[in-house]
């Protein structure tokens, strides 16, 4: 049977963990990832650029060699784990090498019929095609996973993927669907009194609430788990609370507790070498700056987010990014730039296979005058 996630096994938007557009901003969501094996790297590691992260080619590499040794060994179980972490290391740079990755352990787990192997590729799976923008194929793997771990009575993973469909149905726009889910998830989360699980989930109903036009409710879930964080030394965790406490204060157009909250949560970033997500609250700063009508600064701001996506080769965070660039061109009557940057993005969105920020582009580019 898989193992259910540990702390360590939850990864912020930068990892298999979502950044959901939402309202003119980037809200942090929560999914749960399977247990990471030991580090290593792959023989793609030479399309990988050498900023993206330290000691990412060395995780690569490592799990490339390992590969290789279980593959001579016949090790089929440690093959398939050491696929899904490969494809979870090359999920943010290269989903389509990642896709490729996940299908060789699908077909493998399906050989051995092993379930719990199943498992853990189905949620591999399922978080990357709700990274990539293409909730529908996630829903149906987290409802074919949500059956296998209910078989296997693994409760911790049936309240991991309760959480990832809670997920789906916000991003499909199912928000009453999304808040069952997200309180079912909790249920289970309390009965093991696992408050690092439950504080996941209770951040991400959080940002649902938001999502929704509740962001005093939003607020009254965000503070109580920022202190926590904050008595535990979760950093990671204490940056995602900041930046949607920073989101929710930007809606009551408190734009100073705003700034003051995302410039907190940088900091933390960049002391963690966290590089997505220091684009991500480079953006939400950004946000604030246009909110304001100070198009220099949100333009400053995007454009150094702009450069971390590159350097992470992130090419969905790169097209969302230009569409934000984009947008202030548009705000200061610039609509030939503005078109420039909107083509360019959907250019990268179907290269990167993501429909929905395409979709969003060919909305921007519909709005604009045309001659």
């Amino acid at each position: 049977m898989a193992q259910s996630p540990t702390i360590s096994s939850w990864h912020l938007s930068h990892s298999p963990a979502v950044a959901i557009y939402r309202a003119g901003q980037f809200r942090e969501y929560w999914t749960y990832a399977e247990p990471r094996l030991s580090a290593g790297q792959s023989s793609a590691v030479s399309s990988l650029p050498a900023e993206s992260n330290r000691g990412l080619s060395l995780r690569l590499q490592k799990l490339d060699q390992q590969l290789a040794e279980q593959r001579q060994a016949g090790d089929r179980p440690g093959e398939i784990l050491t696929l899904c972490a490969l494809a979870q290391l090359h999920s943010p740079y290269q989903p389509g090498y990642a896709l490729d990755l996940l299908a060789q352990a699908k077909t493998l787990s399906q050989d051995l019929q092993n379930r719990g192997l199943e498992t853990t590729v189905l949620n591999t799976l399922s978080s990357l095609y709700l990274r990539l923008g293409q909730p529908k194929r996630a829903f149906m793997l987290c409802k074919t996973l949500l059956s296998v771990r209910r078989a296997l009575s693994d409760r911790p993973g049936e309240a991991s993927t309760l959480n990832n469909l809670a997920l789906i149905y916000s991003e499909l726009g199912q928000f009453q669907a999304a808040l069952d889910l997200f309180k079912q998830a909790l249920v289970i989360q309390q009965e093991s009194h696992d408050f690092a699980r439950e504080a996941f989930t209770l951040s991400n109903l959080g940002s649902l609430y938001s999502d929704i036009g509740e962001p005093q409710r939003a607020l009254l879930i965000y503070h109580p788990v920022l202190l926590q964080q904050q008595a535990q030394g979760d950093r990671p965790g204490e940056a995602v609370t900041l930046s949607n406490l920073g989101c929710v204060y930007r809606d009551l157009e408190n734009y100073t507790a705003a700034l003051d909250l995302h410039n907190q949560a940088l900091e933390i970033r960049r002391e963690q070498g966290d590089r997505v997500g220091e684009a991500i609250t480079l953006t939400n700063i950004g946000f604030v700056y246009r909110d304001l009508e100070q198009p220099r600064l949100a333009l400053d701001h995007y454009n150094q987010a702009l450069a971390i996506r590159r350097q992470l080769s992130d090419r969905v965070g790169e097209a969302t990014t230009l569409l934000n660039i984009g947008s202030i061109w548009a705000d200061v009557k610039r609509h030939d730039w503005a078109n420039s940057f909107y083509q360019q993005a959907r250019k990268l969105a179907d290269e990167a296979d993501s429909p929905a920020v395409g979709h969003w582009a060919w909305q921007l580019i519909q709005g604009l005058p045309h001659s």
